[in-house]
C-alpha cells in the first residue's frame, strides 16, 4: 500500500486471535479486497496517512486484544528503511514511477510502534473458524507457532454498485461475522 503509485482496490483485514492455556497463539487474517470505483495515482509516495485508512480498515476478534507483538505479526508496523529502500529503487528502474516524488514527511507521519491504520477489537470466545472445525473438534482454540497467515478474499463489482465505503465496510465485517465461505 506505501509503495504502489495506482491504487486499485480497497481491503478489509479481520484478523482473529486466540490463546490455548496462555502456552500458543495463533492470529489468522483474512483480507476481502474490493475494487476502487476510480483509480487513485500517486506522484508523491509514501501516500499520506490519511490516505491509507481510506484504503484500509482492520478488525481483530479473539477471546484476548491484541498486543503490539501481535499487530508486529500481523504485519501492521511501517519499518521505514524497507519502505524507503523500495520506493527509491521503484523511482530509479521503473518507468511507471519517473513522475513519482519520495516524501520524507509522509513516511515519518508513519509510527514504527504504532498500527498503520485504527484497529477496531471485537470480542469473541474462540478463534475458530466455522469450516475448519471436525464434528469431533474438542479445543476452544485453533493454536500454533508461527507467522500470521493471510488469507485473501474478493467482492465483485455488481455486488458492489450503489455502495458507499461505509456500506461495503459493513458488508465484509457481516461476511466475516456470519463467518460467510470464501476461497
Amino acid at each position: 500500500l506505501l509503495v504502489s503509485c495506482v491504487r486499485h482496490s480497497k481491503c478489509f483485514v479481520h484478523v482473529q486471535h486466540g490463546k490455548v492455556r496462555g502456552e500458543h497463539s495463533k492470529l489468522i487474517a483474512n483480507v476481502v479486497a474490493y475494487e476502487n470505483p476510480t483509480p487513485k495515482i500517486y506522484d508523491i509516495l509514501p501516500p499520506p496517512r490519511d490516505d491509507i485508512s481510506e484504503v484500509l480498515a482492520v478488525m481483530f476478534s479473539g477471546p484476548c486484544k491484541p498486543t503490539n507483538n501481535d499487530y508486529k505479526h500481523a504485519l501492521l508496523f511501517v519499518r521505514c528503511n524497507p519502505v524507503t529502500h523500495a520506493i527509491k529503487w521503484c523511482i530509479l528502474n521503473h518507468s511507471d514511477y519517473s513522475d513519482v516524488t519520495f516524501s520524507l514527511e509522509n513516511l515519518n507521519s508513519y509510527c514504527s510502534d504504532v498500527p498503520i491504520v485504527p484497529v477496531e477489537y471485537f470480542q469473541k470466545h474462540s478463534n475458530c473458524m466455522a469450516e475448519g472445525i471436525s464434528v469431533h473438534n474438542n479445543l476452544e482454540d485453533d493454536s500454533v507457532k508461527g507467522e500470521c497467515v493471510f488469507t485473501v478474499h474478493g467482492i465483485v463489482r455488481e455486488n458492489l454498485q450503489n455502495m458507499s465505503t461505509e456500506q461495503i465496510h459493513a458488508r465484509a465485517i457481516k461476511h466475516l461475522d456470519d463467518e460467510g465461505k470464501f476461497l
